[in-house]
């Protein structure tokens, strides 16, 4: 007879430090409704766990580790302050990689 045994891990969650300098922890909050799933990208303060701030992005995926790296980097950024003269749609990866391309003064971005 073979035992299997399962062990979950949970990792803590990784903290940012906003430009006024709270730090925050990413806390997606997902709202049920009967023919999809929206996803609120939130960010609750380390301190009291109470809402700090919103990441504007689509509310039908999620951004990748990556993606928040970039976007506390760049100052944590809105669609209209993102500098890419588009002002609508949400962010995304492409718009945050161009950005950081400005950023980082690289040709072509």
């Amino acid at each position: 007879m073979i035992i299997f045994f399962v062990m979950t891990v949970t990792l803590p969650k990784k903290t940012y430090t906003t430009p006024d300098g709270v730090e925050v922890q990413y806390a997606p909050y997902k709202d049920y409704e009967p023919d999809n799933v929206k996803i609120f990208h939130d960010f609750d303060r380390v301190s009291d766990g109470k809402f700090h701030m919103h990441l504007d992005w689509s509310p039908y995926s999620t951004p990748s580790e990556n993606d928040l790296e970039m976007w506390f980097k760049l100052g944590c950024p809105t669609r209209d302050s993102i500098g890419d003269g588009k002002g609508s749609g949400n962010l995304d990866s492409d718009r945050l990689i161009e950005a950081m391309g400005r950023y980082l003064c690289i040709a072509g971005y």
